[in-house]
């Protein structure tokens, strides 16, 4: 497993003024404090009416007042840890930057063939084996949807896959309280006990309000299993402005707030001092085509008023980037991933999560490679320039200035790699060269070099007592949630 360390961006770039944060900040409280939040949950509705907060019964809606809210976000820790397996150490909340991989796509472009067909259980395995390679990815999710595994048990499925399969810390979302009960139970079968994973947790989750306002009862069930363990959790907004929210971002954002902070209450509630990551997806719906535009300019904008407002909260904040509309890893793939992505990291968030092609629907093994690359490019801006007399290289130009070149001096070759780094996908060299080569395509080179990666991969391995332990709990799984 291949862990890079990286770095929040330095200067946070910012759309709204302190003024305009403050005007969304306080439409958020009026949506919550007047219209109010659906919880369609009975368990939840009635432990938040035992809390003290006005319960709508007949049409499940639930009032917070902006004192319960201030007295919620305060009791969020400013920093906490995620594991790998090894027991690498990731801090959230301590100037480090994390990269989460796609989520639960449902298809993927065959490696062979280059067609699209819906993904299987094996995609799981090659996919987070090349992941678990790739080191600016941190924490691994159940990339694309077993279409070959019972829907019952695909995503309990998936998580056993990533267990087995990278030491990375493993991301799953569950549907429901039943699903993230076994998912937890996983990770303790990993881990050790329910103490060492809380302790140490090497498991993490994402979940998402509904727009408009409304958390559902599957999402409650899971944020019930893991806020009593203080597990940690990303509540990542996602409405589509113009279809589950009004299509201006300032209407959006407040909306989205008023669905995070519903969430990040309940969390605080159940269980004071639970992490959680103030997180967003939110994405303009293209109204000309009927269909999310993933890596539109306005993602990026969106994901820069979540880091704002995040601050303005003071929590820790999670940001999509690696968005695109493109069916394929073409040009459009290409310019829109670079674009989500270096706006969601010079946004200033803590954690960023990647995206796949056809607006979160398809993946291909070659674009994952190449958003590594994105990712390594992006980050390379956090990178500290020394300046200092070996950087400065005085002696150097003396020397030649006195007859020698800087391809011959021995300063060059040692600082080759000292502020500059190098890629092994995409072209530098003459057309000739290139042609001489099979004037090959990043597609082709990306296809190229992931299948020798998982050619020579060497595998990830649990104890046997760990595997033991993992089949117990997906034989368990197999009877009680089919």
């Amino acid at each position: 497993m291949k862990f890079a360390k990286c770095y929040k961006y330095k200067d946070p770039v910012k759309i709204f003024n302190q003024i305009e944060l403050e005007k969304i900040h306080l439409a958020t409280m009026e949506i919550m404090e007047e219209i109010g939040v659906k919880i369609l949950d009975d368990k939840t509705l009635n432990f938040l009416r035992d809390k003290g907060l006005k319960v709508d019964f007949n049409n499940k809606l639930v009032k917070m007042d902006r004192d319960l809210i201030d007295s919620c976000i305060k009791k969020v820790p400013p920093s906490f840890s995620l594991y790998s397996q090894n027991g690498d150490e990731m801090v959230i909340g301590e100037g480090g930057f994390f990269v989460v991989s796609m989520v639960e796509e449902s298809y993927i472009i065959d490696v062979d063939t280059h067609k699209r067909r819906e993904a299987k259980l094996s995609d799981i395995i090659e996919t987070v084996r090349l992941i678990d390679q790739l080191p600016y990815y941190h924490i691994c999710c159940n990339p694309v949807i077993a279409h070959d595994v019972n829907p019952k048990l695909s995503i309990v499925y998936s998580a056993a896959e990533i267990y087995k399969n990278t030491a990375k810390n493993c991301l799953v979302v569950p549907s429901t309280g039943h699903e993230a009960r076994f998912i937890i139970e996983l990770g303790i079968a990993v881990a050790g006990s329910e103490k060492e994973l809380t302790e140490k947790p090497i498991l993490s989750i994402s979940i998402a309000p509904s727009s408009p306002l409304k958390l559902p009862k599957n999402m409650c069930e899971v944020i019930w299993e893991y806020s009593k363990r203080k597990l940690p959790i990303i509540i990542v907004q996602a409405p589509m402005a113009g279809a589950a929210s009004p299509v201006t971002i300032a209407g959006a954002m407040a909306q989205a707030n008023a669905e995070s902070l519903a969430a990040l209450v309940l969390i605080q509630l159940i269980n004071e001092g639970t992490p959680v990551v103030y997180g967003g997806a939110a994405v303009k719906f293209d109204l000309r085509t009927g269909f999310p535009a993933y890596g539109s300019i306005e993602y990026g904008l969106l994901s820069i008023v979540t880091a704002q407002l995040g601050r303005y909260y003071n929590l820790l904040t999670y940001g999509a980037g690696g968005a695109t509309s493109a069916n394929i890893t073409d040009a459009q793939a290409g310019y829109e991933k670079m674009s989500s992505t270096m706006l969601a990291y010079m946004a200033g968030h803590d954690m960023l999560c990647d995206a796949g092609l056809n607006a979160n629907g398809l993946i291909s093994l070659e674009s994952i490679l190449i958003q590594n690359e994105i990712f390594a490019k992006v980050l390379h801006l956090s990178k500290k320039i020394e300046v200092n007399d070996e950087t400065l290289a005085l002696d150097t130009i003396k020397n030649v200035m006195a007859g020698s070149n800087f391809l011959s001096e021995d300063h060059t070759l040692k600082n080759m790699k000292t502020d500059f780094r190098y890629s092994n996908i995409g072209n530098r060299s003459t057309y000739e060269d290139w042609e001489s080569k099979g004037c090959m395509d990043s597609i082709g080179q990306g296809i190229s070099i992931v299948k020798e990666m998982l050619a020579n991969y060497k595998q990830h391995t649990l104890s046997r007592e760990q595997y033991e332990k993992i089949e117990k709990v997906l034989k368990r799984a197999e009877k009680e949630l089919v």
